[in-house]
């Protein structure tokens, strides 16, 4: 198992009731604009200068397995806002289980680049010592099964007075 965890504060520059398009200054001055879905009640409270603290989890579990041994794949997720009429907060959450090819792998730097199903490549970094042992043994062209959960949690502050 592989986590990763990432927090950060990112303050509101400008919300768009219309198109639901917030724009966020992070920490050191980038942009990013967002769209938020209709799920999300209490946009309107949300103002320029307010701050979105965002916490960011991942987690990553990979077991070898010959092909057509693995569990059938499944993506599941979830949302839960905070009720009408609170300050804005939520957390939104992905399951998924899949078969992915072993693209590379580097030793090394405990790096691994896989392939799954959408074609997609994607390198993760193995930090722990019990799964830099699995990966030594990791050749291209295996497969793997694996099982991922991302999860997003955020909660809107009044700008400072």
């Amino acid at each position: 198992m592989v986590e990763d965890t990432l927090a950060t504060v990112a303050t509101v520059e400008t919300v768009d009731p219309r198109s639901r398009e917030v724009l966020l200054r992070g920490p050191q001055g980038n942009l990013l604009s967002v769209v938020v879905g209709p799920e999300a009640v209490n946009l309107p409270q949300v103002r320029p200068g307010d701050r979105v603290y965002v916490v960011y989890r991942q987690a990553v579990a990979v077991r070898l397995s010959p092909p057509g041994a693995g569990s059938p794949p499944m993506v599941a997720g979830g949302l839960v806002a905070a009720p009408p009429g609170q300050r804005p907060a939520g957390a939104l959450f992905d399951e998924v289980r899949l078969r992915v090819r072993i693209d590379a792998v580097d030793r090394g730097s405990g790096t691994v680049t896989f392939t799954g199903p959408n074609r997609v490549p994607r390198t993760v970094v193995i930090h722990d010592p019990a799964m830099l042992d699995f990966v030594r043994r990791l050749r291209p062209g295996d497969e793997v099964d694996i099982a991922y959960r991302e999860a997003v949690a955020l909660r809107v502050e009044p700008a400072p007075a």
